[in-house]
């Protein structure tokens, strides 16, 4: 059975360092707003971790980390503080249940370091990870390669531009969720245009040939890569 991950974390600009972490670590994530979105949808027998903001874990972090165990016993969390936090609610965090407990204002790779130190021991058998594979697209962010499925074969995409593997990989690690042209624009980067996000996503459907009918406009919100 395949690990699912969540970040649970409000959605606004400090999601962006977490998309970035997932993108780095090559795993497809959901953001959630509260950690009992992820025990509603989980059920007993998924694997899985959630990185949780302690925000997110108060008031009551024994009793959100309770009702996960009870529904979710093989979903593990890692807490993470922005600073601020009153340092009942971070002993809190890891009183009740929480594996860690990082802060965010460390580096990116100290963050990965830890993160994935967890997933090789939590699930030793599914190998480091690196790879996002979101319906018939394939990615290998630390490469930067792209690969499209193709009946019972992968073959690799060719010509993707920096800026359309990147949109790949910020579509990726959010399956099925729509992101607006300004919410890629900013994760884009300097140089990025409403225009060119756009443009963009006509010519990663046309480079990925069947496989690009994955990548869907949400009308209204923006566009998705869909997992079926």
């Amino acid at each position: 059975m395949s690990v699912s991950y969540w970040v649970a974390a409000p959605s606004g600009p400090r999601a962006a360092r977490w998309e970035r972490l997932f993108a780095a670590l090559g795993v497809p994530f959901r953001l959630v707003p509260f950690l009992e979105e992820v025990s509603a949808e989980a059920g007993p027998r998924r694997r899985g971790l959630v990185l949780a903001e302690v925000g997110v874990l108060s008031p009551r972090p024994a009793a959100a980390m309770a009702a996960l165990r009870s529904r979710c016993p093989s979903v593990h969390v890692v807490a993470c503080a922005w600073g601020g936090e009153p340092p009942q609610a971070l002993a809190a965090a890891l009183s009740a249940g929480a594996l860690d407990l990082m802060r965010a204002d460390d580096p990116d790779q100290a963050l990965l370091r830890r993160l994935r130190r967890h997933l090789r021991a939590l699930f030793p058998r599914e190998g480091a990870p690196g790879t996002l594979s979101v319906g018939r697209v394939r990615l290998v962010p630390a490469a930067r390669e792209a690969f499209a499925r193709r009946g019972r074969s992968w073959r690799p995409v060719r010509g993707l531009t920096a800026r359309e593997f990147d949109l790949l990989v910020v579509l990726a690690g959010a399956p099925d969720m729509p992101f607006s042209k300004a919410g890629l624009l900013e994760r884009l980067g300097e140089g990025a245009s409403l225009e060119g996000v756009d443009k963009a996503v006509a010519s990663v459907r046309r480079k990925l040939g069947p496989a690009g009918a994955g990548l869907k406009t949400a009308r209204g919100r923006g566009y998705l890569l869909a997992s079926r």
